[in-house]
């Protein structure tokens, strides 16, 4: 964690997480070996992203899971589409979680034909997922 005082602008921000990142980014010599690290920084500010300590660290951890979803070696600074986001992402996978286990997704095999020969030369695996409150089959005919 680093904490800058008497910050004026993000451009100061800007400056010192590129700096940091190029400083630990840098080639390391251990044991004969060069290893090479990469960095992912997650940027919060007082007072706009947060007002404790609690707050800042978990948006700022927010951020920086945006910069390695971007590739790493980056820095983000947090802003509160991040949270939404992360929210709907974890939201959703704990919806998956619990379709396969209570068993609410099919697996549906789809032929695909090589058209002059008539033949089946592969086979498309569709996962449905049958889930108990939203309607997945689609728009219905009236």
């Amino acid at each position: 964690m680093v904490i800058l005082k008497s910050v004026q602008d993000t451009r100061q921000v800007n400056e010192t997480a590129e700096r940091i990142n190029q400083a630990l980014s840098a080639p390391m010599v251990v044991d004969g070996r060069t290893l090479v690290t990469t960095v992912s920084i997650g940027v919060a500010l007082y007072p706009h992203d947060g007002v404790d300590m609690g707050e800042l660290l978990r948006h700022s951890d927010t951020a920086m899971y945006q910069a390695k979803d971007r590739g790493r070696n980056n820095f983000q600074l947090f802003s509160p589409g991040m949270d939404r986001r992360l929210k709907e992402r974890i939201a959703i996978e704990s919806s998956l979680r619990t379709a396969l286990q209570s068993g609410q997704l099919d697996v549906h095999y789809q032929p695909i034909v090589d058209m002059e020969s008539h033949r089946v030369v592969a086979l498309e695996a569709l996962l449905r997922w049958k889930h108990p409150s939203m309607d997945t089959c689609g728009p219905t005919a009236s």
